[in-house]
Formats: structure tokens, sequence, C-alpha cells
């Protein structure tokens, strides 16, 4: 059988150049070849070279913490855990969203008269103060794909952790709606919902629904009234999502955003199952606690003074 072969391959060999183009091509190849092998060294070469780069500006700018300011660390793992919190319904004065319940729909033994009521319900993973504030404020504010990888991870395991509750109710399908940024934020990657909800959609995805994320809501770039905010929020599309819609947010203070986010989707027959959030403001806000303190310790100081006059007086 060898024999045989090495005939073949010498009569192979005896035979006339062929004009098929067989050898062009296989002089294409191996360029094709090379010229692969050398992009791949280059490719390697670029990646060391950023590494490189990013080492340079970590000892030139240092990053820290987003929510202790810890050295050497986008976010620290226990900020990381302060911001992941759990998901628990929104409370507190919601003015925007709030509707006064109409006397046929009362709850006997739940409800009285001039009760209010959520369209739709709300979940918020903290209260917006703190390391989660600090955080929030950093991330939305600085470009750092470090903190945003941390906090994409973060929403990705709130999302499994909600999924069986969507299943439970038959929401096997879901689609996410991102309450809408600025232009200028959007090519500046720092459109920190959008990210809320790439995580938040590829946890429940993990769970088990059919999550996806549409990024259809638009507002008016010259509107910066929180109050004409609602009405400033357009869908650009003309058809919304047939699944049900989740709203994700970043902060809810009033609810303006998520009303007027439900009110265009509505326009374009979408319909809003419940929102997300990463934390809610609480009704009145550090600054006014730290001013209505010092008003209370000046009312003390005060009284006190009255009252040391008050017994220096009895003493005379």
């Amino acid at each position: 059988m060898a024999i045989v072969g090495l005939e073949v391959a010498a009569s192979a060999t005896a035979l006339p150049p062929r004009n098929d183009g067989g050898g062009a091509l296989l002089a294409l190849g191996i360029t094709f070849a090379g010229g692969l092998q050398k992009w791949q060294s280059w490719l390697v070469i670029h990646q060391l070279f950023r590494e490189w780069l990013g080492e340079i500006e970590n000892l030139l700018f240092p990053q820290s913490c987003a929510g202790c300011g810890e050295w050497d660390t986008a976010l620290c793992p226990g900020c990381t855990q302060a911001i992941g919190g759990q998901w628990s319904p929104a409370c507190g004065s919601i003015p925007a969203l709030s509707r006064v319940i109409p006397v046929s729909q009362l709850r006997e033994g739940m409800d009285a008269a001039g009760d209010s009521r959520l369209p739709f319900p709300v979940w918020r993973l903290g209260t917006y103060e703190g390391v989660r504030r600090r955080a929030i404020i950093s991330w939305k504010n600085q470009l750092n794909r470090e903190l945003t990888a941390r906090i994409i991870a973060q929403m990705r395991q709130r999302g499994r952790e909600v999924a069986p509750i969507f299943l439970d109710n038959n929401l096997t399908e879901v689609a996410l709606v991102p309450a809408p940024s600025r232009s200028r934020r959007k090519k500046e990657g720092l459109f920190v919902v959008g990210h809320s909800a790439q995580g938040l959609c590829e946890g429940l995805r993990d769970g088990g629904v059919q999550a996806s994320v549409h990024d259809i809501l638009k507002i008016e770039e010259n509107v910066t009234d929180r109050r004409a905010k609602a009405g400033a929020i357009s869908c650009s599309t003309p058809q919304a999502p047939n699944a049900p819609i989740v709203l994700v947010d970043d902060v809810l203070v009033t609810g303006s955003t998520l009303v007027g986010c439900a009110r265009a989707l509505e326009r374009h027959d979408g319909r809003v199952c419940c929102a997300f959030v990463l934390a809610q403001q609480e009704k009145m806000n550090t600054k006014k606690k730290r001013r209505l303190k010092e008003q209370v310790t000046g009312l003390q100081l005060v009284r006190n003074a009255l009252s040391e006059q008050k017994k220096s007086k009895n003493g005379l």
C-alpha cells in the first residue's frame, strides 16, 4: 500500500500545472493565515497596552469606593452589599403617583374613604441615603466601568430573587422599559437606568422569565422642572411592547417620572404591571433634617437660657 501511495505521489508531481487558479487560492490562503496571525498578535499587544495604560491611570488617578471612599476599588464588598439591599414596597408619600380610591372600589375592612392607592406596585432596594445615595450620585456623574459592572451584577442577583414572584403571577414574559435620560448622558455612558434595567433583565432570564429591555422612552431636553417632567415624556415607537411592562428608574421622589412613563406607554397601548427603583428618597431630605435639627437645637438653647434666667430670678 505504501508503494502504491508513492507511485501516485510521483505521478502527481509529474503532471503539468493546471490553470484552474488552485495555486493562486493556495497562495491567498497562506497570505490570509499569515495576516490572521499578525492580527492576533496585534490584538494581544493592544490588550497588553490597555492594561498598561490602566495601571498608569490608577497610579496617576487612584480610584476610591463610591460608597465609603476606600482606596483602590470602585466599590468595596461592604458597600456592594449595602447598595444591593432587599426588595421592599415603596412606602410613604408618593404624591404624583398615588390615586384616591373610588368609593365603588373600597375594600370592606381594609380601605376607608379618602385612602389612596398606587396604580401599580413599586419596589425599591432601599432608601436614598448613606452609602446608597453616595454611590448613585457618583455613578450618575462619573464614568466608571468597574462601578457599572458591580451594580449590574447586584441588579442581576436581585432579578434572580424576584423572578419566582413573576412566575407565580403568570408573568412568564415581560418587557423592561428604563425611564428616559438625556441624550448627552447616553452618549457619555452615564445611562444608569439603562444599566440597571440590563442587570435586572439578565437576572429575570436566569430565573426563567422571558425578559427583554426596550429603551423606547424619551424626554424633552429643555425640561428641568420636576413637576413638568411627567408631561415631557413620550414614546419613540408607534406601538409599545405587547408583554406586561416593568418600569425601571434610579431614584423615586414624587413619582412624577413613573407617572409620565406610564402615561406615554398607555398612549401606545402599553400596560405597566410594576416598577423597580434603586432607591426611594424620604419625604424629608438630609438637608431639611439637618436644618430642622439645628432649629431644634437652637430652640433648646433658648429654652435652657430662659430656664436659667427663671431660676436666677427665683433665687433672688
